[in-house]
């Protein structure tokens, strides 16, 4: 289990996440689920084409994506592509969420590069478990 004694932890308190989820209400919860483990600098963007903008706007201004994995117009997958063929910082800890629970959307988005895959519904425990490792092997110094 995680341990959540390090809330205040640089490598938590200084990341800067970047949550792509359709929903507003989903984007909610999961922003809440990520202040309790520690991540306070959160933005969230409803659709993937914003997201992907501020990230070729920014590209080192961002230490983690977290996306859902189906979305109208670009879905995470689409959005995961285009990060890793990027020129800047396509390394970027990538972590897909998804309602559906098949195998299926877990290998695609393993096949194109995501480093996780969780899904949902899931709490802070399981969110802790699998983001605060990429973040602690993160090339990127976040000090």
């Amino acid at each position: 289990m995680a341990d959540f004694d390090d809330k205040k932890n640089s490598a938590t308190s200084k990341a800067i996440i970047f949550l792509v989820e359709d929903r507003s209400t989903q984007a909610e919860l999961i922003v809440l689920l990520l202040n309790k483990i520690g991540f306070n600098k959160v933005r969230v963007f409803l659709d993937a084409n914003s997201a992907l903008e501020a990230f070729h706007d920014n590209p080192e201004a961002v230490d983690m994506i977290i996306s859902d994995f189906n979305m109208p117009e670009m879905s995470g997958v689409d959005l995961l592509i285009a990060v890793r063929t990027s020129k800047f910082n396509n390394k970027v800890p990538f972590v897909v969420v998804s309602g559906i629970h098949n195998t299926n959307a877990a290998l695609t988005a393993s096949h194109h590069g995501a480093d996780a895959f969780i899904a949902k519904p899931f709490d802070h425990y399981k969110l802790a478990e699998k983001i605060k490792p990429l973040l602690l092997h993160q090339s990127v110094s976040l000090t």
